[in-house]
């Protein structure tokens, strides 16, 4: 190379390193913009208390509409009360929802009831937003998706067909909510992560509600308040599946595993219908609260809606047309970084 033309190339070179830097100090003052911007959401007890209000009127309502509606519209609702239910007891396992922990322990604990979700069940959640997308975690990585390519080629013949029955998804989002809410949830057995005693508490709380309906409104409005239950449990599947399983969405090793990365690139924003945003409480803003836990879902939209879209670029959102794509991935291909 000639004098002159390594001192071109030193100064084209010295021109890169500065945009770079350039590139990298904007990005990081944004990082700590969306971050100051987010931690400004938190929870109140007047916020609370109004939306645990509407939540009883509302679900009041439903119950006595009931023989009223078209059965199966009735159904749905009751299932989308449920929902509502489960994101307030979602949030209370995070102590989100009210200020205190004293506030959000208690009303944990009675809403537990109502969804039929052990409390434990909130100590393995935080270990899932601790730990998704990091193939190397020491907890599992994904809570739909239970291999990669690789470890599905490597695998048994016989463990394959088994999971390809198992996350076919007209399988996965009917038959395995059923069975997790009716049956794992009511094992009083001890494991890692849960005791028999939480889910003897929780099945006793489940019956009680049951038996008072029973005795309150009949046979026939109690079972009919279960089935709504385990409809509840098939959309929470459902939507669970799709804030992180989409095709490209987010999974490292440990070493180019970041907690920030995992919310923003591998956390859904899912767009669903007006009419639906009031049952699901925010949950759809789910980039937000992944990185996030203490803001409540009752505040996840304004959150979202008053930050500068820069702070979002990047989140994938899911349209109305992605849900097939999203709902048929059941590995993890490292290679090539996505979901199929």
């Amino acid at each position: 190379m000639l004098p002159l033309e390594k001192v071109a190339f030193k100064r084209v070179r010295a021109t890169g390193d500065t945009m770079d830097s350039q590139k990298d100090a904007s990005e990081a003052t944004m990082k700590a913009a969306r971050t100051q911007h987010i931690r400004q959401f938190r929870g109140s007890f007047s916020r609370g208390a109004w939306e645990i209000l509407m939540t009883v009127l509302v679900h009041s309502l439903v119950v006595a509409l009931h023989g009223s509606l078209w059965y199966p519209a009735w159904i749905v609702v009751q299932g989308l009360c449920l929902i509502r239910w489960f994101m307030i007891f979602h949030d209370c396992g995070h102590g989100s929802f009210f200020p205190t922990n004293s506030a959000n322990n208690y009303l944990l604990w009675v809403t537990s009831w109502l969804v039929w979700t052990p409390v434990k069940w909130s100590t393995t959640h935080r270990l899932h937003h601790a730990n998704h997308g990091n193939l190397d975690g020491n907890f599992r990585w994904s809570d739909t998706i239970l291999f990669t390519k690789k470890q599905f080629d490597s695998a048994a013949t016989s463990i394959q067909l088994a999971y390809r029955f198992f996350r076919h998804k007209l399988f996965f989002f009917t038959v395995a909510p059923v069975a997790n809410w009716c049956i794992k949830h009511r094992i009083p057995i001890n494991t890692k992560h849960h005791t028999a005693l939480d889910n003897m508490l929780n099945t006793a709380g489940v019956a009680a509600i049951l038996f008072g309906l029973r005795a309150a409104y009949g046979t026939s409005f109690m079972l009919d308040w279960a089935y709504g239950i385990l409809i509840g449990a098939c959309f929470g599947f459902i939507l669970f599946h799709a804030q992180h399983s989409f095709e490209d969405g987010y999974a490292r090793r440990q070493k180019q595993w970041s907690f920030e990365d995992a919310a923003f690139k591998g956390s859904s924003f899912i767009q669903i219908p007006w009419f639906l945003k009031w049952f699901f409480m925010g949950i759809e803003y789910h980039h937000i609260h992944h990185y996030d836990t203490k803001v409540p879902g009752y505040l996840l939209q304004e959150c979202h809606e008053s930050g500068d879209p820069a702070f979002w670029e990047g989140v994938k959102k899911i349209e109305y047309g992605d849900w097939g794509s999203v709902l048929s991935t059941t590995l993890y291909d490292e290679d090539n970084q996505r979901y199929i």
